[in-house]
């Protein structure tokens, strides 16, 4: 403790975290350097601390040969120096000889959405596995057997107390609809239907009443550590539980609440230090840091700091702002703290499942009703500069509101989007009109709402003024109802010639060749065939260069030169040939398809194209096309206009 003193750590173990967050943020984005700009003041041996922390955690994870089970499943996970998901039916302490190939996970199939890899790293997964034959060559007793234990347990509950103490004691929300879930995250709500510091904190003031011991520390404690587990350890449940336990043996020291969040925050960076990728984590640290910093006086301050330190996040997660989240979530904090969570606690020890049925109805309903008085503003994605200048600013709350309105009436960006969708189709031109041209497929996945939503949604885009569906084929147009239920769609183009039976409400246009749309010449079909691929409309325009697109047609047709090429039915060999390159003769060309599907694009087909610049969304994912910087990858979009490294 001497030697604590003698670094003055106490009180300053903040700066120490402060620089590691921002030193990381400026190695992974140009425009985050802005921040360093805050560490002026911090003294410079807290920032060479931060960067020997930087370095010792940067360690290689290698591939393991075994692994233990620590949670059963359909994909069971499985734990070495990394975790693995592994598909089979296995027990949590199973240990597993591995035989299987490893590959990393896919990134970002565009700019803006989903980061699969980065999710899995802050998991401390860092391999895709592909199983080939694994099998059981022992087993070694886990933790993670308590947490199992309770996992079966709930699953002898049925309908709302199964879907509700999964979600609030094991932080697993898999039986909730996709809608409730979207309506939770319009609410603002979402953060209270997964495992948080809440929990954590009623836990720990139920305990001190109940316990009758005078120093009940040690065992309240060890509780907590218990329910730590149970959670799966969960980023917000383990800086909640983290804190209490550093709180009652550190502060007998001086050290302040500030500076057990940061040696808790430095801890669990060193044990994974991409774990700050996780959502979950950064909200949980960013909300409690700043409640720390502020010290609200009532839930509605506490409400208010919350929402403005993490709206940066939040905004880039959803593109919309609720005007009324502020208010929503005092009265749901107040119920779910003071009614449901005390209820699911007895619920688990007593099962009173009628009563807590009811409950959980009426408090079901009240989201309902309060859902209906929703303000909704949507944003686009704000840009990092941008985020970076919000919180510098703080707490000048009138340079981020300049900033939010930059953020919300910046015009679009105008380009092409070929958008990444898997086996499918899905294109966005964003000119003087919007134009989506296909919406991608719908297999085991609504790869519409993956794929294609977080595109519009990060644009900032309400509204498409055409939307065109080339042919009705599934992997073209099967999530156009989904589509149109959530955006504001105009006009639905359809060629004349197509088995469109659908009206959509009116809104349909049927064109046929030599017809025009916007900027959209339409080429055919000019007859009705059979074969639907043939009924592709075929489309050319010019958008700086001349754009020709095939659709998935096999007509062979052409018109004369063009700059860029929309490979036909995704570079299959009926798409393209020798005779029709040559009067083409593109520059370009771009083909839309998934990774090893279906022995598509067809070697004929690339041999024929292999000199011209082929850009394929199976390896680099969303392409983007302005008039200015030309073609660019998504990682391309993310280094040369979004900053990231």
């Amino acid at each position: 403790m001497h030697r604590l003193k003698n670094l003055s750590l106490q009180n300053n173990v903040h700066f120490i975290a402060l620089s590691i967050v921002i030193i990381r943020l400026a190695f992974i984005n140009y425009y985050f350097l802005v921040l360093l700009l805050s560490l002026v003041k911090v003294k410079k041996k807290y920032i060479m601390i931060a960067l020997l922390i930087i370095f010792i955690s940067n360690k290689e994870i290698k591939a393991p040969s075994t692994c233990v089970i620590i949670e059963s499943g359909e994909y069971s996970t499985c734990s070495s120096k990394t975790n693995i998901r592994i598909k089979g039916d296995y027990s949590v302490g199973d240990v597993i000889y591995l035989v299987g190939q490893f590959s990393p996970p896919a990134g970002r199939s565009n700019p803006f959405g989903f980061d699969y890899q980065s999710y899995l790293k802050g998991k401390n997964i860092y391999y895709d596995f592909y199983d080939q034959g694994s099998y059981v060559i022992g087993y070694k007793w886990t933790l993670y057997g308590v947490r199992d234990f309770c996992k079966v347990y709930i699953n002898t509950f049925d309908g709302l107390s199964k879907k509700y103490l999964q979600a609030l004691v094991l932080g697993d929300k898999g039986d909730f609809e996709v809608e409730e879930l979207e309506m939770f995250s319009q609410m603002g709500i979402s953060h209270l239907f997964a495992i948080s510091g809440l929990h954590v904190g009623l836990l720990c003031i139920i305990l001190e009443k109940v316990l009758p011991f005078k120093r009940k520390e040690l065992i309240i404690s060890t509780i907590v550590l218990v329910y730590m587990l149970i959670a799966g350890f969960a980023p917000s449940i383990t800086r909640a539980g983290s804190m209490y336990i550093l709180i009652k043996v550190l502060g007998q020291f001086k050290f302040t609440s500030l500076d057990c969040l940061s040696v808790i925050f430095i801890g669990l960076y060193i044990l994974n230090q991409n774990v700050i990728y996780d959502v979950g984590f950064q909200l949980s640290f960013l909300v409690t840091f700043a409640l720390l910093i502020t010290k609200p006086k009532s839930l509605l301050e506490v409400s208010i700091v919350a929402q403005v330190i993490t709206l940066p996040i939040i905004i880039n997660m959803y593109n919309q702002l609720n005007v009324i989240t502020i208010f929503v979530n005092v009265y749901f904090v107040v119920l779910m703290s003071f009614i449901v969570l005390p209820m699911t606690i007895v619920q688990m020890i007593i099962r009173l499942d009628e009563v807590y049925d009811v409950l959980i109805k009426i408090f079901e309903q009240l989201i309902v009703v309060s859902n209906e008085f929703n303000m909704i503003i949507s944003m686009p994605n704000m840009h990092p500069l941008l985020i970076a200048l919000y919180y510098l600013s703080l707490p000048k709350i009138k340079v981020s509101v300049l900033l939010l309105l930059i953020t919300l009436l910046t015009p679009l960006r105008t380009g092409i989007y070929f958008i990444d969708v898997g086996q499918g189709d899905s294109t966005l031109i964003v000119d003087e009109f919007v134009y989506l041209i296909d919406t991608g497929g719908k297999d085991s996945q609504n790869v519409t709402r993956d794929k294609v939503f977080p595109v519009l949604r990060s644009l900032g885009i309400n509204s498409i003024d055409y939307l065109i569906l080339t042919h009705d084929h599934y992997d073209h147009t099967s999530g156009y109802e989904t589509l149109l239920e959530s955006f504001n769609v105009r006009n639905v183009v359809v060629s004349k010639h197509a088995d469109f039976k659908k009206d959509f409400d009116g809104r349909i246009i049927r064109v046929d060749e030599g017809d025009k749309v916007g900027m959209i010449n339409i080429m055919g079909p000019a007859i009705r065939h059979n074969s639907i691929n043939n009924q592709s409309l075929q489309m050319y325009f010019r958008f700086d260069k001349l754009f020709y697109m095939m659709g998935d047609s096999e007509l062979k047709e052409t018109f004369g030169e063009v700059d860029v090429l929309i490979l036909g039915h995704h570079g299959s060999k009926t798409s393209l040939t020798e005779t029709m390159f040559d009067d083409l003769r593109p520059s370009v060309t771009i083909a839309s398809l998934g990774k090893n599907n279906y022995g598509i694009p067809s070697k004929y087909v690339l041999d024929i194209v292999a000199d011209t610049k082929l850009f394929r969304t199976d390896i680099h994912h969303t392409i983007y096309f302005d008039k200015e910087r030309g073609f660019m990858s998504t990682v391309q979009y993310r280094k040369n206009i979004l900053g990231y490294r």
